[in-house]
């Protein structure tokens, strides 16, 4: 198992060199959000990595959500969602924040698709191929990383 990069910068790195940090040692976006912020909202960062595991690259490779915004949702959901008994308020407040996050991520950089921000659909194979080639994931990623976690911040409104 990787050893959490917290352990070596617990008092040193902000959640976005943190986030940044962990996509460097080769965790998907998804999980590098979820894995910097679950732990913030009672959630260890052990388990946020397995949970979402599966969100990065496009949801898997399959043309979809970016990762960096799969991995917010998720925090949102884990900080919103406070199970008061009225399901439906509940819902309600994690989805006027999912709706605000997406709105200004995508008014920013025009998408939430991974296609769209990286210019590559990894749902075929050759494309995955040349954007592995193109250094694109190192290129454009971090980017991203670090809007979801300033949104996130600004959004969940999270000291620095």
């Amino acid at each position: 198992m990787v050893r959490s990069v917290r352990a070596y910068h617990r008092d040193t790195m902000n959640r976005t060199e943190l986030a940044t940090a962990r996509f460097n040692q080769g965790f998907s976006c998804s999980q590098c959000i979820c894995a910097t912020y679950a732990p913030l909202f009672g959630a260890e960062e052990a388990i946020a990595l397995r949970m979402a595991a599966s969100y990065g690259g496009g949801m898997g490779h399959l043309d979809g959500l970016c990762g960096a915004v799969a991995g917010a949702l998720i925090v949102i959901g884990l900080a919103r969602f406070k199970e008061t008994g009225d399901i439906r308020a509940d819902k309600a407040r994690v989805y006027e924040v999912v709706e605000a996050f997406v709105c200004r991520f995508k008014e920013r950089h025009g998408s939430t698709q991974c296609t769209g921000l990286l210019g590559y659909n990894l749902s075929k194979r050759d494309e995955l191929v040349a954007a592995v080639k193109a250094n694109r994931f190192a290129e454009v990623c971090p980017r991203y990383l670090a809007e979801a976690c300033r949104l996130l911040d600004e959004l969940l409104e999270l000291e620095p």
